[in-house]
């Protein structure tokens, strides 16, 4: 590549107009920015000792990225070149592959300039301050893959996780805390950090809200022979089991306070001591923790030792379904085809799981589609959706800020509905997306004969349908539209 007093950047872009967006992005911050068409015919071999910026656009998957990884890292092992890449259709799984193989960031296109410009500012401070003879900017992590435990999702929330994990597992031997509600996937994002860290050992999880403390006292560190009634042989506890490996301690919150005092001991001494044994046994596992409490509020409310708290380490929050609804196509996409059957979300059912608020987050999500596998037909509609939902508890208000988005906020002044056709239309909008009119009544604090009544207006269900408040009507199957 031809030396420049200008950094250099190469933009590999199979659509032009994108490539041409980023092009004057990085030209008006200074960059000398060449355009290529695909990195196998058009992109310049790059020297050993090049200063590079190549950005990435990928229309779908990372193909085109981990060729252009693979051949940067043969060619250029010793250069200084950066990586990053901008997905039109990105994905959690894409992000890791890319992240473990060298890239240096993975983004969802399309970015405002002041991102790409922050993102390029951020390469061009590192080679200022990397030496001559500096290491490549990016070490790739390699990572066992996994046909279990995978992250799902393409969403801003998502990909930050990526990075995040990516980065913990650089540091292998630090301790991790999983924050994240119920559901959310905790033990599947502490399996990515052991994955990711490269430990040869075993990876090893236990839940401690399960277990009295005796017997997770046992699991966990293991006894000795007639240690207590019971005891026939000795049996080597999860630290053991886990050398060199990881150990996840789901819900620690919930240990006792005595627990607590026996895990801060291992944190700060690397030593355990089976039940019954005087001996002090060395540990090399990684601790990862988790919990759906906030660990500032628990140390706060006295459920959790300060102590143990800032032992802990890096704090991961993990985002709920809610607030990556996005993801609900995929994942849905994900829990069908590991079920082996070919059925068909409509418009419709898709609408109503992705505005449903998952209180039991991606967990319920996989119950339900795997209710809906059994029970329903190959098109699954919203009936079939409403009759699995768990209903969810809301209060008038929040109701009826969620249904006016849809219904008044996001439409142009002119068109608004009128007062009566905005009450009718808000009541069966209630009606389609949580399924019982008992339950629309309930929520939105309305009378269940107005709601009967204009449902029946709607010829949303029959004439003759009994007006009772313990209503177990759902709303009508809708034909398939896929």
């Amino acid at each position: 590549m031809v030396q420049s007093t200008e950094p250099q950047a190469l933009i590999i872009a199979a659509e032009t107009e994108h490539g041409e967006q980023v092009r004057h992005i990085l030209q008006q911050a200074g960059w000398a920015a060449t355009i290529c068409g695909s990195a196998q015919q058009d992109a310049p071999s790059l020297g050993p000792s090049d200063h590079v910026l190549i950005v990435v656009l990928e229309n779908a998957g990372c193909e085109t990225s981990l060729a252009l990884l693979h051949q940067w890292q043969t060619e250029t092992a010793q250069g200084t070149a950066a990586l990053m890449v901008f997905a039109a259709q990105p994905a959690s799984a894409d992000a890791m592959r890319c992240l473990q193989q060298g890239a240096m960031d993975y983004r969802r296109w399309p970015l405002l300039p002041s991102e790409v410009c922050a993102l390029a500012e951020q390469v061009r401070r590192q080679w200022a301050a990397a030496s001559p003879g500096a290491e490549p900017l990016s070490s790739p992590l390699i990572a066992k893959e996994s046909k279990t435990k995978t992250l799902i999702g393409g969403s801003r929330p998502m990909l930050e996780l990526s990075r995040q994990l990516v980065k913990v597992a650089s540091a292998p031997d630090l301790p991790v805390f999983l924050n994240g509600e119920t559901g959310t996937g905790k033990e599947v994002v502490a399996w990515q950090i052991h994955q990711l860290s490269r430990r040869p050992g075993a990876f090893r999880a236990i839940n401690c809200a399960a277990m009295v403390e005796n017997l997770l006292e046992s699991e966990l560190f293991g006894h000795e022979k007639g240690a207590f009634t019971g005891a026939h042989a000795m049996k080597k506890g999860l630290w053991e089991e886990a050398a060199n490996g990881t150990i996840f301690l789901d819900e620690i919150t919930e240990a006792t306070p005595t627990m607590q005092a026996k895990l801060l001991r291992v944190l700060q001494e690397n030593t355990i001591r089976r039940i019954g044994s005087n001996h002090e046994i060395q540990v090399t596992a990684r601790i990862i923790a988790a919990s759906n409490r906030n660990l500032s509020a628990a140390v706060k409310d006295g459920l959790f030792r300060e102590d143990l708290y800032y032992r802990l380490g890096q704090v991961i929050a993990i985002p709920p379904l809610r607030e990556r609804a996005e993801d609900i196509p995929l994942l849905l996409a994900h829990f069908i085809e590991r079920s082996g059957k070919g059925i068909i979300f409509t418009d419709e059912a898709l609408q109503m799981l992705c505005r449903h608020p998952w209180p039991g987050n991606v967990r319920e999500l996989e119950s339900v589609v795997q209710k809906l596998v059994a029970y329903a037909g190959k098109y699954i509609s919203a009936e079939d959706v409403a009759r699995f939902l768990s209903p969810h508890e809301m209060t008038t208000k929040q109701a009826t800020q969620e249904l006016l988005s849809g219904l008044l906020l996001n439409q142009p002044a002119h068109i608004w509905p009128t007062v009566h056709e905005l009450r009718e239309r808000y009541i069966i909008e209630a009606w389609l997306r949580w399924g019982r009119a008992a339950q629309v009544a309930r929520i939105l604090s309305i009378d269940y004969r107005t709601v009967y009544q204009i449902l029946r207006k709607a010829n949303l269900i029959p004439a003759n349908a009994e007006e009772t408040a313990a209503d177990a009507q759902s709303p009508p199957e809708i034909p398939p539209s896929c």
